[in-house]
């Protein structure tokens, strides 16, 4: 939390995790993105994990201006979404390499990892058949081309 305190303006942390199966026994540990952070990674990547995400306050405060646009068009992603958000602020990112806590998985996952060649195919499939393009895709479209006001930087 100290690398939060020491930025100026907008800033996210998020971790990695350590997969464990439904007995909470570890698996792996998630992906480690080594390249820098920014807008152009949230519109194809979903990397800081919301169960580990923690914000300053000024991107805590530009993520509540835009949270009842995003309640109002039921956005299922708010991790991504959050990312998207302080990412097109300007927000500073801090990926910590080491883990941070349990990421449990078990059958009734709703989504679960998205790092194995499975689940890497599974997604892939889903956005094909239109499963997640039905859901996710049009209700992140409109906001991505609206005004996006809430998510400018304040003084």
């Amino acid at each position: 939390m100290a690398a939060l305190s020491r930025q100026d303006g907008p800033a996210h942390y998020a971790s990695r995790t350590i997969i464990t199966d439904a007995a909470l026994v570890p698996t792996a540990e998630s992906r480690h993105f080594r390249r820098p952070l920014g807008f152009r990674n949230a519109l194809v990547q979903a990397i800081m994990a919301g169960n580990t995400s923690v914000f300053n306050a000024p991107a805590a405060a530009i993520l509540r201006r835009c949270a009842p646009e995003a309640r109002a068009r039921d956005i299922e992603s708010h991790d991504w979404w959050a990312f998207q958000v302080t990412s097109g602020a300007g927000a500073a990112f801090i990926h910590d390499p080491r883990p941070a806590l349990f990421y449990r998985q078990h059958a009734r996952s709703v989504m679960g990892r998205n790092d194995t060649a499975a689940a890497m195919s599974q997604r892939i499939a889903m956005l094909l058949a239109g499963i997640m393009a039905a859901g996710w895709l049009p209700t992140m479209r409109p906001w991505m081309l609206s005004d996006r006001s809430c998510c400018r930087k304040t003084a």
